[in-house]
Formats: C-alpha cells, sequence, structure tokens
C-alpha cells in the first residue's frame, strides 16, 4: 500500500468496470467475503483500501484497513493466486 498516496474506500464518485457504473459504497469485498470477515462497513467512515496489491510471488490482492480502536485490522481478499511452485 502507498501510504504517501492512501486510496479510500468508499470512493468519490462513480467508477466504470466494462463499462458498468459502480457505485462508491459498493463494498470492497465480494459478499462471500464480506461474510467471511463479517464485515460492516460504515459509508460515513473513510477506510484505506488498496486494490491490485501484488506479492513478489504475483498473487494479487484487494486490501482493506479497518480501524478498531487503537489498532487497525487488515483484511485481503485473494483476486489472483499467483506463482505456484511444485516441490519434489
Amino acid at each position: 500500500m502507498d501510504l504517501e498516496r492512501p486510496i479510500y474506500w468508499p470512493g468519490s464518485g462513480q467508477t466504470k468496470v466494462d463499462g458498468t457504473p459502480i457505485s462508491p459504497t459498493e463494498p470492497p469485498f465480494t459478499a462471500d467475503a464480506m461474510k467471511q470477515f463479517k464485515l460492516e462497513l460504515d459509508p460515513n467512515k473513510r477506510y484505506e483500501t488498496d486494490i491490485g496489491f501484488v506479492t513478489p510471488k504475483r498473487a494479487e490482492f484487494d486490501v482493506l484497513l479497518v480501524p478498531q480502536g487503537e489498532q487497525v485490522g487488515v483484511c485481503m481478499e485473494c483476486v489472483v493466486s499467483g506463482d505456484v511452485s511444485k516441490r519434489d
């Protein structure tokens, strides 16, 4: 995540994915991931996010930082599994 230039959820304005408008309050993860993470986000708050965070092994994640009092929870949903090495 780029701490110098954070991206926030909800976004500002509308985004388009393949020409389809996406609301700025559209959940940052799939419905299954939102349920698994037990996330109920408040669209009146701002959450730092990173869409398309890529690891050195080319796995790709969507990331959301959720303030939890003095700490911050990190929720990550894998969208591309990356390189898989096979050991003999």
